[in-house]
């Protein structure tokens, strides 16, 4: 039987015929799609689909987030000079074992929050600056910048490390014979000349350095002494503003600082040069403007000289030979 003269054939025998040979074949013979034989989509399979792609992300992430192979393990730390590496691996400790939401972790490897754990290293310690970097799949890398915020306290007899705030952090060491000289000057009494025994003190900072870290030297001559602090507060602030101050904006080279008798002063000591005085209690910002002025225009010149640069007083320097 020829069919593709199917148009020609009566409707029961059409119907017989695509039942007999089937859609596949009617379309294969004559293109014809068959209207009685029409699929009909199910409104769920789209449901079902989505639901178990869902189930399957959700399995992920609590896998990925949870499990402890992605918990953090090491922490290391590098580029300090005087705080120790167990106190900023035990702070990230105590922050990462938070929780967010009361059940996320923040000690996993994909849910680390740098910026927070940046803000609680500089908040708690003084740094500079905390950069965070990982490894997979459980390792943080912390490079640490100390801040310029301790200095080595001198009282003749020893060197202590304290910070701004004059509390004690460590004792350093004893100081060195040859940084104590005892010698003898001539003292006019009247008409005679009296030859006295003078002993001075000169702190060894290149060694200082060296071993303990480029923090400015502060030889303190006060005979008073509080029970709260080694050296008051607002004069080891003054120390840092000035030293670093001084070290950012002119080429003078600072050797060690003195804090004498004279309440209202602090000396800055040139080994070979001029030694500049500061009132650290009052308006030092300004101080500190005028003498870098001053330095910049005149005072330049005499920095192989042993003067003494007076700098107390905003507005003015004296210069006393």
């Amino acid at each position: 039987m020829n069919y593709r003269g199917y148009a020609h054939v009566e409707y029961k025998q059409r119907k017989r015929w695509f039942k007999r040979r089937g859609t596949n074949a009617a379309r294969a013979d004559v293109g014809y799609a068959n209207p009685y034989n029409r699929k009909e989509k199910s409104a769920l399979r789209p449901v079902i689909t989505g639901s178990a792609l869902a189930l399957t992300l959700m399995i992920w992430a609590v896998l990925l987030i949870f499990h402890p192979y992605f918990i953090i393990k090491h922490i290391a730390v590098s580029g300090l000079s005087t705080l120790g590496p167990q106190e900023i691996q035990q702070a990230v400790r105590t922050a990462l074992e938070r929780k967010q939401l009361w059940f996320i972790p923040q000690n996993n490897f994909f849910l680390l929050n740098r910026e927070r754990l940046e803000k609680v290293l500089l908040t708690r310690f003084p740094l500079e600056r905390v950069t965070i970097t990982t490894s997979f799949p459980s390792t943080v890398h912390l490079e640490a910048t100390e801040r310029l915020a301790f200095v080595i306290y001198d009282d003749g007899a020893k060197y202590v490390l304290i910070d701004e705030g004059g509390i004690p952090q460590k004792t350093l060491r004893p100081v060195a014979i040859h940084e104590t000289q005892t010698g003898a000057k001539t003292m006019w009494v009247g008409d005679s000349a009296r030859v006295v025994s003078s002993t001075w003190h000169y702190p060894d900072r290149a060694a200082l350095h060296a071993v303990y870290g480029a923090y400015p030297v502060v030889y303190n001559q006060q005979t008073a002494r509080t029970s709260a602090y080694l050296l008051d507060p607002i004069v080891v602030r003054g120390v840092l503003q000035i030293y670093l101050s001084l070290k950012q904006d002119t080429d003078f080279a600072t050797h060690h600082f003195v804090y004498p008798s004279d309440y209202q002063t602090l000396l800055v000591i040139n080994e070979n040069g001029p030694t500049v005085s500061f009132n650290p209690f009052e308006n030092l910002e300004k101080q500190l403007e005028t003498f870098k002025h001053a330095w910049q225009r005149e005072l330049r010149k005499e920095k192989h000289r042993k003067i003494l640069i007076n700098a107390r007083y905003p507005g003015r320097v004296y210069v006393e030979e």
